[in-house]
């Protein structure tokens, strides 16, 4: 998430294999 700020959290919501998040 705070590599891309709060902006993330739309994108692992929708596509989380697109946008592994290791803090997730």
């Amino acid at each position: 998430k705070g590599s891309a700020g709060g902006h993330s959290a739309t994108h692992h919501a929708t596509a989380p294999a697109t946008r592994p998040q290791p803090a997730e």
